[in-house]
């Protein structure tokens, strides 16, 4: 469930158009996802550990807790691998706003430098060499923000199709992500929590997990044209594929 989201600022006509492009686009992949259809899910807990004074006027950033959560790791226009593909990643905090309020944070791979970071690169190191961020602009407890992602341990086994290298060190109980934030425009990158992967989920499930970068609240708030769209985008997404709005 989502928490009392940050309304955009943006016509109805606007986001209906927006959520009509994306229905039809999965309609089009046979009632799959518009963009990222291929990808693996895990349950997962993550630990924010921030240090004090990194997110100040954020409560979510500023708290040190412990969430269940749900992870997707995916292919942005679901190119078989080992092509050079976008790479995203998509974490859903269980009741991290309350008693079946969640929190959803979604991450692209990127750059790691201040300009790059806005920039969507394809992933060719893949979700163990690379890093990941929002690329568009957050405001956190009021300043405008990035957040990311990237690998802290190394993948199990042998060279080879990064999803399946995924699987591979999930099972062995060694995959952790570091969860980063970044003010705008020069900050540095300040490692906020730890993400540990845990048990695959079934494929039916995965199949019908829906993530939002709007299902968040007023203390994460997205900013900016594209992501006003995005409020559009994902409902007509979920509309393509035969699930609630």
């Amino acid at each position: 469930m989502s928490p009392d989201r940050p309304a955009p600022h943006a016509p109805t006509a606007v986001l209906d158009v927006t959520g009509d492009v994306f229905a039809r686009l999965s309609r089009l992949r046979h009632g799959r996802r518009s963009l990222h259809p291929r990808g693996r899910s895990y349950r997962a807990t993550l630990e924010l550990h921030p240090p004090a004074g990194a997110a100040p006027g954020s409560p979510f950033f500023s708290t040190p807790a412990t969430y269940a959560a749900t992870v997707r790791f995916s292919r942005g226009f679901g190119l078989r691998q080992p092509l050079p593909e976008l790479l995203g990643i998509a974490m859903r905090l269980h009741d991290a706003r309350g008693p079946g309020v969640d929190q959803d944070l979604l991450v692209s791979s990127s750059g790691r430098r201040p300009l790059l970071r806005r920039v969507l690169i394809p992933g060719r190191e893949g979700f163990f060499g690379g890093w990941f961020s929002s690329v568009l602009p957050f405001e956190v407890g009021g300043r405008r923000s990035v957040f990311g992602l990237h690998a802290i341990t190394p993948p199990v086994g042998p060279e080879g199709p990064d999803l399946e290298r995924l699987d591979a060190t999930a099972r062995a109980g060694g995959l952790a992500f570091g969860l980063v934030l970044a003010r705008e425009p020069f900050g540095h990158w300040v490692r906020m929590g730890t993400l540990r992967i845990g048990a695959p989920l079934p494929p039916e499930e995965s199949e019908a997990l829906s993530f939002a970068a709007w299902t968040t609240a007023e203390d994460v708030r997205p900013v900016g044209v594209l992501n006003t769209l995005r409020a559009g985008a994902y409902p007509g997404s979920r509309r393509g594929r035969g699930l609630p709005g």
